[in-house]
């Protein structure tokens, strides 16, 4: 066995480094934006030179190599690194079998060897996609099939990846790549047929490309809006099914963890934290029986860390955690395909002459601006509007429902003692999705719903700040400023309500917002200053009534 590449121990500390930031519980006095930037530029100087063998080590070096471009704003960085991981594990020689290593498998019913290499790959993968849409960029075709089917072009998906997690791999990474991990040998199989949540968490990813590529096809003209509403109809028919045939034992598993997060709502926060009775995994009739799989899942053995620099844990189990990272998922790829239809269906609803209804949509500047974006697609053509109608409706009903699960999900986490940002570059992905629904009820002219996502949208927003040192985490929440910054923007509540020195009147929804917080509005536009400075040397264009003011409150 050989020793770590200094390329790993490079993109290990380069996170690492910028990590520490993100931790309340360590305090570096200055040198971690310097070290951070050292050891990124060394490693890469080290990938240029063609240094890097292909081993999973490497792989997972060059995820977190992506992930750091999107932790500091940097997406091309995300881009670029993404690929060249999944690259990088498509030249992994495992066993003396190339990829897609389907004949790698041993006779041996746990190869947990086989399964870290296979993770390592729909790893890449995934983070390919996350890319992609952060990016608004095709995914090619070559690394998905189009028709779900990917018996034969892509590896096959883990089957005992609880293993793979739980097992503990020696000190050792070989350098030799027909070996690239080597793990202890007689690790216990805890394999259990409900246990299959990464293969369910990558093939949903799988499944979300469909969608996505659409979507571009609709940016550049390829295809017409009605091909994309056809295509949404079959997709999410397919995606429903696919969810109604979930393990039932996933739904006893997410009873339980709400059932424990209820309990330390009530006890520590007073019932306070917005935690609804809304079940976010199947609505299917459970016939396990819960007493016998609790004494099975209790065996199950707690981790420290799942993957590499993945998933972080707490009190939660790896089963926990994964089944959270899944649903999550499936929540956020319908949400996602069903506000781009949304703005749509809005162009052709503005177009009609005397409309004044108040309707959800995503018109307000949070994160992927899908109605500006698609503002230069042709029109939809008004064949049937009673089926626009019902797709309108249909469409609101999947945003809100998914922003409801989504939150209620991410509550449910944090009360188990995790946090957003262990989930890493999805937290800020899928919060922005949710934080964008609520910024348009808060157009809302009845007052009940303004009330209502106000209180929902400051729970979200105090989640996305405990990533405050992810700059697309800044992204987000000055967007938020940056859509109500205008004067105009007040609830009309029967009650005056303001925060001291705040910039804005009473009762305007950031000043309420502040109050809902609990956070006093130095602390408040604090938060934004990182992103004024980078907006000036960047597209994010602020309004200059917004800096004037933040520049007022913080003089």
């Amino acid at each position: 066995s050989g020793n770590i590449s200094d390329f790993v121990l490079l993109a290990h500390l380069t996170i690492a480094a910028r990590e520490a930031q993100l931790s309340s519980k360590i305090t570096l006095q200055h040198p971690q934006s310097s070290i951070e930037g050292m050891c990124y530029d060394a490693s890469r100087r080290e990938w240029d030179a063609g240094r890097v063998e292909a081993t999973t080590g490497a792989v997972y070096a060059l995820l977190l190599l992506s992930e750091y471009g999107f932790q500091i704003g940097r997406y091309a960085v995300l881009w670029e690194f993404a690929h060249n991981a999944l690259a990088t594990a498509r030249r992994i020689v495992f066993r003396h079998i190339p990829y897609p290593w389907r004949d790698a498998r041993r006779a041996a019913a746990c190869d947990v060897e086989y399964e870290h290499v296979l993770s390592c790959y729909w790893s890449s993968w995934a983070r390919v996609l996350t890319a992609a849409q952060t990016m608004t960029r095709r995914v090619d075709v070559s690394l998905y099939a189009p028709d779900g089917d990917n018996a034969h072009a892509l590896p096959e998906f883990p089957r005992h990846d609880m293993c793979h997690y739980t097992a503990q791999p020696t000190a050792s990474v070989h350098s030799d790549t027909l070996n690239t991990v080597s793990f202890a040998d007689g690790a216990p199989c805890c394999f259990r047929p409900y246990h299959s949540y990464s293969a369910a968490t990558w093939r949903c990813s799988l499944m979300s490309v469909e969608m996505h590529n659409h979507y571009i096809d609709l940016l550049e003209r390829r295809c017409a809006s009605e091909s994309y509403f056809d295509a949404l109809r079959a997709w999410d028919e397919r995606m429903q099914k696919w969810h109604a045939a979930w393990p039932p034992e996933w739904h006893v598993q997410m009873d339980e963890m709400m059932a424990v997060a209820r309990r330390v709502n009530n006890k520590q926060f007073g019932g306070h934290m917005l935690l609804e009775n809304t079940r976010v995994v199947t609505p299917k009739t459970v016939t396990v029986d819960p007493d016998v799989y609790r004494s099975q899942r209790a065996t199950a053995p707690e981790t420290v860390t799942v993957g590499s620099h993945l998933f972080h844990q707490s009190q939660m189990t790896a089963a926990d955690m994964w089944l959270s990272v899944l649903v999550a998922m499936y929540e956020t790829s319908r949400l996602r395909a069903y506000r781009i239809a949304l703005a749509l269906l809005q162009r052709m609803r503005d177009a009609e002459p005397n409309h004044t209804s108040d309707l959800l949509l995503p018109r307000v500047a949070v994160g992927h601006q899908y109605d500006e974006q698609l503002r230069k697609v042709p029109m939809p053509s008004t064949t049937d509007p009673l089926r626009d109608a019902m797709e309108f409706h249909r469409g609101q009903f999947v945003c809100l429902d998914a922003a409801r699960n989504l939150q209620t999900l991410f509550t449910t986490v944090e009360l188990l003692g995790s946090s957003p940002q262990h989930m890493g570059i999805w937290a800020v992905f899928v919060l922005e999705h949710v934080i964008a629904i609520h910024c348009t009820r808060l157009l809302s002219s009845d007052t009940s719903t303004q009330i209502d996502a106000l209180r929902r949208l400051a729970l979200l927003v105090r989640q996305l700040l405990t990533l405050k040192r992810w700059t697309s985490a800044l992204y987000v929440f000055t967007s938020i400023v940056k859509a109500f910054v205008e004067p105009s923007h007040i609830v009309n509540l029967p009650n005056s309500i303001s925060v001291e020195s705040s910039p804005w009147p009473a009762n305007h929804v950031l000043t309420l917002l502040m109050h809902e917080m609990n956070m006093d509005s130095r602390k408040f536009c604090a938060f934004t200053v990182p992103v004024v400075y980078a907006s000036m040397v960047s597209s994010t264009n602020l309004p200059p009534s917004m800096r004037m003011r933040i520049a007022s409150l913080l003089s």
